[in-house]
């Protein structure tokens, strides 16, 4: 991202601050490390394409932002609170002079980016939105009356998590191409119901269950299916190919994750594969190619 690392270095930004924006662009590279516990799966995700050499201060504030609600989990009933979470905007906490919607300065300015997304991924998981104010005037990123303003001590954008599960917040922005682009992603973290194993050709490979579901690890697909595999990342939202045919994590739990790292459903696998499944209780499951 070197435009907006050109910029903030120009005025004379300190390389705690650009460390400290740095880190959201680094979440793939921890990600085996930092996962949610038990298991997660997507319900809702936004972005936010941003161009590249426009409002550079504001889209670092929003990176900011983005970096204190990472990884934010939300439980069944709970009240998520953007101000609660993201604190007050002050240059000790990272935030520099950026500019709101009317154009004057403003420290901290351009966070309602970030409040934007998640203002969209919560509208996506149908939660309950319990405070939400819209910019005076418009701002030109979404279509008029999709975005959430916050100001500390003013406004604030909440929402109560009604999915019944406790909620991960994923959040952070990236460089595509000529753009940034700001994600949300909403996951829903399941137990892990029982370990189970999975027979393949005299081979034993570990899973678990999941809200009825088997699941392996995305490790265990080039033993498991004979062909090499890829884990790609595209706006928060993981895919794994395998071969010819791709696992989306946004469709329907084909591909979730726990502390291990990212794990693949195996009846949808086994479809794509042209595998045969035989359940063996208590605990065993059978792979027939």
């Amino acid at each position: 991202m070197p435009g907006l690392f050109n910029f903030l270095s120009e005025r004379g930004m300190s390389m705690k601050k650009l460390v400290l924006f740095a880190m959201p662009l680094a979440v793939f590279a921890v990600f085996f490390t930092v996962v949610p516990p038990s298991s997660a799966s997507v319900i809702s995700a936004a972005c936010l394409e941003l161009p590249a050499g426009k409002d550079e201060a504001n889209n670092y504030n929003a990176s900011i932002a983005a970096s204190y609600i990472n990884e934010t989990v939300v439980q069944p009933g709970e009240e998520f609170s953007f101000n609660d979470v993201v604190g007050p905007r002050t240059e000790e906490r990272g935030f520099i002079v950026g500019h709101n919607s009317a154009g004057m300065p403003d420290l901290g300015g351009g966070i309602c980016r970030t409040s934007t997304v998640l203002y969209q991924a919560a509208l996506k998981a149908g939660l309950a939105v319990t405070e939400r104010y819209t910019h005076t005037p418009p701002v030109d990123y979404v279509p008029e009356g999709m975005d959430a303003a916050v100001q500390w001590g003013m406004y604030d954008f909440r929402f109560i998590n009604t999915a019944g599960t406790p909620l991960e917040i994923s959040t952070a922005m990236e460089t595509v191409g000529s753009s940034y682009v700001l994600w949300a992603v909403f996951r829903s973290i399941e137990p892990v119901e029982q370990p189970v194993s999975v027979s393949v050709a005299g081979s034993v490979y570990h899973g678990v269950i999941i809200n009825g579901r088997t699941y392996l690890p995305v490790n265990t697909l080039s033993a498991l299916c004979k062909t090499s595999y890829s884990v790609n990342k595209v706006n928060g939202l993981y895919s794994v190919n395998i071969g010819q045919f791709v696992l989306d994590e946004s469709n329907g739990g084909i591909v979730a994750s726990n502390r291990t790292g990212i794990l693949v459903q195996l009846r949808k696998l086994a479809e794509a594969r042209g595998a045969l499944l035989k359940w063996v209780p208590p605990g065993t499951v059978t792979w027939h190619d």
